[in-house]
């Protein structure tokens, strides 16, 4: 009927506009057809993608359709959502173009205090999937799926990192490998933990960079995530590893995935078939290392693609500490966090904790090697591995101190280090194995600068000899008491207690003094640390 009027007076506005919004009814439901039987798991009906076809032939015909309006944005939207499986739906967008869209499509949408994607996002979304399942190498289509996926960054929206990875992939079709691996970098670092996400960053490495693709992969089998959703990872690695000639690691990936299907009943893919038929396929795979030692070789290459910079340093195991809560939820466990030394390129030492991870057969002491990431001034370590070529604390400084003993309401045991750090806590992990100490004794220091607590961290304590320090002197002289109880020898001033261990007609002393700040007091001095009559 509206065709037939439209044929009497093609100016009638009501009448055509009445079309356009029968042609996305049905296409909603076209539409809601296809994406069933791609929920069930398998492919669109011929006969639904047809009738699809002709409707927006309908639409396109009309005479002086409405574009921009309100019916075509949502035919877009709609049709956005089977984008790939359409092979149309790149060549109607061309047909609408950018400029087909109204202002207000570029903008996110609010309901119910949620914020949901443009609607002119979800088509460039579209034209970015649909571009690589049909027209890769169509240098047009891909400049126009670039421009789409600009367009719609410059207006945000929710969760943006999306559009960032689609015009990555877009980038790199057009040969942009600087400016595509800077929109990956803004996916990898709000995602960083996804294996999907460095899966799919090893598809777009793996004909230009197989190197990095490898990396990638291997980052991926080390995240958290169940064997059954990462099957393919190990598919694509093998045949990444295949292309590499190391079919010996290619066998091994090969036989997990196998193993990994069959333990759950799975049908074996053709790509995996694929692999199985290879020449160089043994199920034994003789010489490859163990997955997991493979993965952990390789993930952290992967890693220039997620943070600022990343680097490997040296560095020295200290351990483990326990972190603290001052309001635990319940059934709350801490974790014990790794501790390292490392020494930055001026030659400060830095006492540092890493994330939670295993730490296997390492003790405290063992040289280390750290990779090491930078993102927004902060810095994570990300892998740990034995370094063959360091010695036992190599990353720590060492200097000489004075062993003062016990005291406080804890009874901490404590060493004078420098006029700087003063009186330093001598923890209980630095006094293991350590034999009974004198106060006054000399005692070897290893330490390290705790950023976040603004201290140093004494990581060993043991007797060593004595050493000329400007902070600390051994001194003799005649004692000059007063009457408030404390005493001088020269400029060395001797506290009450140690004054009372004195005989009373004592009037020479000799011992040791350091120099510190004065309690309560803003300056500095001698003070005695030791003292016996002479």
């Amino acid at each position: 009927m509206g065709q037939s009027i439209l044929e009497r007076d093609p100016t009638d506005f009501k009448t055509r506009s009445q079309i356009e919004w029968v042609c996305h009814s049905r296409l909603k439901l076209l539409v809601a057809s296809v994406k069933s039987a791609l929920q069930a798991g398998g492919r669109p009906d011929e006969r639904d993608l047809r009738k699809i076809d002709d409707t927006l032939r309908e639409f396109s015909n009309l005479p002086e359709v409405q574009i921009p309006g309100m019916a075509c944005s949502n035919i877009l939207q709609a049709l956005s959502s089977i984008a790939p499986h359409f092979p149309q739906y790149g060549l109607f967008v061309r047909w609408v173009r950018d400029d087909g869209l109204r202002p207000e499509d570029w903008m996110p949408n609010e309901y119910n205090g949620k914020t949901y994607p443009a609607i002119g996002a979800m088509v460039a979304r579209g034209l970015a999937k649909w571009v690589r399942a049909h027209a890769p190498n169509d240098p047009d289509q891909v400049a126009e799926s670039v421009s789409w996926l600009q367009q719609a960054r410059r207006h945000g929206g929710p969760e943006p990192e999306w559009l960032d990875w689609d015009l990555a992939m877009m980038l790199r079709l057009q040969g942009d490998h600087t400016a595509a691996a800077s929109c990956l970098a803004t996916v990898l670092k709000s995602k960083r933990n996804e294996f999907w996400v460095w899966a799919e960053a090893g598809r777009l490495y793996a004909s230009e960079q197989p190197e990095l693709a490898r990396a990638c992969f291997c980052r991926a089998l080390s995240c958290p995530a169940e064997d059954g959703f990462t099957v393919n990872v190990h598919v694509d690695l093998a045949a990444l590893l295949a292309e590499l000639h190391d079919f010996s690691q290619a066998s091994s990936e090969t036989a997990v995935a196998i193993n990994i299907r069959e333990g759950r009943g799975w049908k074996i893919p053709a790509e995996l078939q694929a692999l199985i038929d290879s020449p160089w396929y043994d199920p034994d795979a003789p010489g490859a290392l163990e997955p997991k030692h493979f993965y952990a070789q390789h993930a952290a290459e992967a890693l220039v693609l997620c943070f600022e910079s990343v680097e490997m340093v040296s560095g020295t195991y200290l351990g483990t500490i326990l972190p603290q809560h001052s309001d635990p939820p319940p059934g709350w466990k801490p974790r014990p966090l790794p501790r390292f030394a490392v020494r930055d390129k001026a030659g400060k030492v830095w006492s540092l904790v890493g994330p939670g991870m295993k730490i296997r057969h390492l003790a405290p002491g063992d040289p280390v090697s750290l990779v090491r990431g930078t993102l927004e001034g902060r810095q994570t370590i990300v892998q740990v591995a034995p370094r063959a070529d360091g010695s036992a604390w190599d990353c720590l400084d060492s200097r000489s101190g004075i062993f003062l003993g016990s005291f406080g309401k804890d009874g901490v045991p404590h060493v004078f280090v420098d006029r700087d750090n003063g009186f330093v806590k001598v923890g209980k992990s630095a006094l293991e194995g350590l034999g009974p100490l004198q106060p006054g004794d000399s005692v070897k220091l290893r330490l390290a600068f705790n950023p976040k607590r603004d201290r140093i961290d004494l990581v060993t304590v043991e007797p060593g000899p004595w050493t000329p320090h400007p902070d600390m002197q051994q001194f003799s002289g005649s004692l000059k008491r007063h009457p408030n109880g404390f005493a001088f020898v020269e400029d060395i001033f001797i506290a009450p207690p140690l004054v009372n261990s004195l005989p009373a007609d004592a009037e020479r002393a000799s011992g040791i003094a350091v120099y510190g700040r004065k309690p309560k007091s803003d300056d500095y001095g001698w003070s005695a640390v030791t003292v016996r009559p002479e």
